[in-house]
């Protein structure tokens, strides 16, 4: 019975139902889009696993393993290896005739990659059963940007070390772990017997050393990796398996993914508020007739039953047509993002997206429930012989009939971005922007209470306002959020790509020098000289591994269960590496201080009973759970070394100066083998090019990166992130300009009679559409400075304290979005008291 009455009666309200789908269909395309976007970037990852990591398990570490540590790998697993890959990669500078650039060489062996293949520029497959020439000597394949870049084409020669070699092949599609895009520089392909020809490779290089297997059994991965872990103790050896690929790529797409799911809830809370005012609406309507139906012994049950059935059908129509619109539009999401062709073929399961659904369904109907709960238990009588003003001021205990919608809410918040960090600032800015809209509502009360408009619509409209507190309140949030989130976006983009671009503080260096050995340093310093420019930031590198905190042993972690959060992923990355240590006597002009005394002097052992201090940066403090006064003990070239932490610093990255989590007091590292680091600013364009020839002739291993290259590319690759965000934004400004379509409609009918009562008294209809465009423009012009105060407060939050830069404001774009918000607004009410004033229906004055 309940289901069929629910049925029926939806099909006779078209109007609710229509509004209804709409409403949470716009909300759900962005959460489906985005859910699918994530899920097709995972399923890709797990269906190529292997082709990702190019083997079933990897060992890397920043050197070359210990015959020790190979020996014990050969004893304990023989049985278990079928096949093996070697992989050495290392930056340098490629130079041809007047021009070098920084670029990533890729080293392998013949058995490489043991899963995937490279495509190159002929189409041809690597490896295949024809003869490739990349393991004869002097002979290079590379990225096509490369080319570009040094205006080469395959066949002519560049130089690498102390080597020439002969460009033979393109790759257009690389294997492995990130593919283009995730490095520094461009990547160039050679054989290990060719980099070790070269120079290159050696004490002091930034290279990484991989062997990849492929198992005879690769069940029970998880158990197989701890095993390994075991026997390699050393906590700067990766130990990664196939099954894992997940954490080392992607990460950025997945981080990208997180924060999109986050701007497409609040596109689903706006909905949330345009239901409510929708369901309410819908309830008062239907008065009379749940009043009959409880005249004639219908109980509280039954029309509950019934309001929920409705709801599940509605949700679950735009569920489905959600589900339908997004299965087109997440593939979209790839192109737009340029994530690469690996992504594109991708196909999505649905199944993922319909258990959200079933959390997102839940989440729907435990906010409504409240609702038609209060509802049912107001006296609807006196309806059936009267019109009824009812009375939805919520009390303590209904507010907290809220709570499990609330918590189910968080739950999606932290679940979608996978961090209990950004997940609780999200549902922070929330919660402000609820609190402002409670002041701004606050606010209208008491301008209508204590001045005296002399305008009769001022004086109206202010009233009403007062009078309607849920309706305002719905309307100064939605509007409010929305503004925020489109307004947040371009304010950050403004402050990094300022802080990026045309620092204010600080100089960036146009040149960032690594592997600079000891005995270079004279030599690096007057090429630099003689160029006419200053070597800046000069730091001594260390290389060294942590073996003990306060006396116990720092392991790596055994278990490679996966982690739940980003924060747990970030921990893991942390705590499996080595450490590079330095010294200075006094703090750069990119640190700050935060606790303790950084101390410069030079340490005197003789002291018994001190240790060296060392000054540690406050967030890797924190992600390895460290504290002030602990005992650092590290293994540096086989000779232990133990330092106090002593004082907290926090470093601005974005200044690309040479900078360190560890830093030791002066006197106790400099006998420890070392390399330096660099930069040098200043430079006009022609400098900045002769300069780096200079240094890659007299110093080839030395290499060097074009800050402004790649400071383009960060804020190219965040402008990408940002575009993203921007649409999704735009997803929520259109739920919300919708939710005030439905509450200007719905207001405008609960006040007909009002305005059936002024054109009694002779009102014209210019006038009834004036007072309610003055209604939305007052509230537009609430909502849009509240959201630009908490626009500018969080983008100098993250400005400041995520990014460390500094806040720069621009008025420009929150003032477009305001003439826009106001023009649009004042069209809907247009609309919406158009069609309402078309029919005079004055018999409506009668039934009161």
């Amino acid at each position: 019975m309940w289901f069929k009455f629910a049925t029926k009666n939806l099909i006779r309200k078209k109007s609710y139902s229509l509004f209804f789908l709409l409403n949470f269909s716009i909300s759900l395309v962005a959460i489906f889009s985005l859910f699918l976007f994530q899920n097709n970037i995972q399923s890709y990852i797990q269906t190529n696993a292997k082709q990702i990591l190019t083997g079933e398990l990897s060992v890397q570490a920043r050197r070359p393993l210990a015959q020790k540590e190979l020996q014990s790998i050969e004893t304990s697993f023989a049985n278990e290896i079928e096949r093996r890959s070697e992989q050495i990669q290392a930056y340098s500078m490629a130079f041809v005739d007047n021009k070098s650039r920084l670029v990533l060489i890729k080293a392998v062996d013949q058995n490489f990659p043991l899963f995937g293949s490279l495509i190159l520029n002929d189409k041809e497959v690597y490896p295949s059963e024809k003869k490739q020439n990349l393991f004869s000597d002097n002979v290079l394949w590379v990225y096509p940007e490369l080319l570009v870049q040094l205006k080469l084409e395959v066949g002519d020669k560049l130089k690498l070390g102390s080597k020439e070699f002969v460009i033979e092949k393109v790759v257009t599609k690389d294997v492995g772990l990130g593919g283009f895009g995730s490095a520094l520089a461009p990547a160039v392909y050679m054989s290990l017997e060719n980099i070790k020809s070269t120079g290159l490779v050696g004490f002091g290089s930034t290279a990484w050393y991989t062997t990849f297997f492929d198992l005879k059994n690769s069940e029970n991965m998880e158990e197989i990796q701890t095993a390994w872990n075991d026997k390699l103790e050393d906590p700067a050896i990766r130990v990664n398996i196939y099954t894992n690929a997940n954490q080392q790529v992607g990460r950025l797409q997945n981080y990208l993914g997180d924060y999109l799911g986050l701007v497409a809830l609040v596109s689903l809370l706006l909905s949330i508020v345009g239901a409510y005012y929708l369901f309410r609406s819908h309830l008062v309507e239907q008065a009379k007739s749940i009043a009959l139906l409880e005249i004639n012994g219908a109980g509280e049950f039954l029309l509950i039953q019934i309001f929920v059935s409705q709801i599940l059908i509605l949700s679950g129509a735009a569920g489905l047509i959600s589900l339908f619109i997004s299965s087109m539009l997440g593939q979209q999401w790839i192109k737009i993002l340029n994530l690469g062709s690996q992504y594109e073929a991708v196909s999505f399961n649905v199944l993922p997206a319909l258990m959200i659904f079933s959390a997102l369904l839940l989440f729907v109907v435990l906010c409504m429930l409240p609702f038609a709960w209060k509802f049912i238990r107001m006296d609807k009588t006196s309806s059936l012989m009267e019109a009824k003003t009812w009375d939805w001021d919520f009390k303590l205990k209904d507010v907290l009939s809220f709570l499990p919608a609330l918590l189910v809410f968080c739950g999606l918040s932290i679940y979608i971005s996978k961090s209990y960090t950004v997940g609780g600032i999200f549902l922070a800015v929330l919660a402000f922007g609820f609190l402002f809209t409670y002041l701004s509502y606050r606010i209208i009360i008491f301008l209508s209470h204590r001045i005296a408009f002399k305008s009769f619509s001022v004086r109206y409209v202010f009233r009403y306002l007062a009078r309607d507190s849920f309706g305002s309140i719905s309307i100064l949030f939605a509007l409010g959020i929305s503004f925020l989130l489109m307004g947040l976006i371009p304010q950050l983009q403004k402050s990094l790509r300022q802080e990026l671009l045309f620092p204010n503080s600080q100089l960036i260096p146009d040149l960032f020098l690594f592997d600079i050995q000891d005995e270079q340093v004279d030599i690096l310093k007057s090429t630099v000289k003689e160029q006419e420019a200053e070597l800046k930031y000069l730091s001594a590198m260390v290389r060294s591994r942590l073996m003990k905190v306060n006396g116990v042993d720092f392991e790596k972690p055994r278990g490679m269960e996966t982690a739940l959060t980003r924060e747990e992923e970030r921990e893991k990355r942390f705590r499996n590496r080595g450490f590079n240590l330095s010294y200075r006597s006094s703090l750069s002009s990119s640190e700050t201080l935060l606790e303790g005394v950084f101390k410069g002097e030079e340490y005197n052992d003789s002291t018994s009973g001190t240790y060296p201090a060392i000054s540690i940066e406050k967030r890797f403090m924190d992600r390895l759970s460290l504290k002030m006064g602990d005992l650092l003990e590290f293994d540096i070239g086989g000779v232990p070394i133990t330092g106090k932490i002593e004082s907290i610093r926090s470093v601005k990255w974005t200044s690309f100066q040479p900078n360190f989590f560890l830093l030791f007091q002066p006197g106790v590292l400099e006998e420890a083998p070392k390399t330096y680091l660099g930069a040098i600013g200043g430079l006009e364009k022609k400098q900045k090019q002769d300069l780096q020839n200079a240094i890659v002739e007299r110093m080839p291993n030395v290499s060097i990166v074009d800050v402004e290259y790649l400071v383009l590319r960060i804020l190219e690759l965040f402008e990408k992130m940002a575009f993203a965000i921007e649409v999704l934004a735009f997803f929520s400004f259109i739920a919300g300009l919708f939710m005030v379509f439905v509450i200007a409609n719905t207001r405008a009918k609960e006040r007909k009679r009002d305005f059936l009562y002024l054109k009694l008294f002779g009102a014209k209809d210019s006038f009834l559409h004036s007072l309610f465009q003055l209604e939305f423009f007052i509230v537009v012009s609430v909502s849009f400075l509240f959201s630009v105060i908490l626009t500018f407060a969080f983008t100098y939050f993250l400005v400041s304290y995520v990014f460390e830069s500094s806040l720069v404001i621009d008025l420009k774009y929150p003032f477009i979005l305001y003439i826009l918000g106001v023009g649009l607004c004042a069209l809907l009410s247009y609309l919406v008291t158009a069609r309402l004033l078309q029919k005079e229906e004055y018999s409506e004055l009668l039934s009161s």
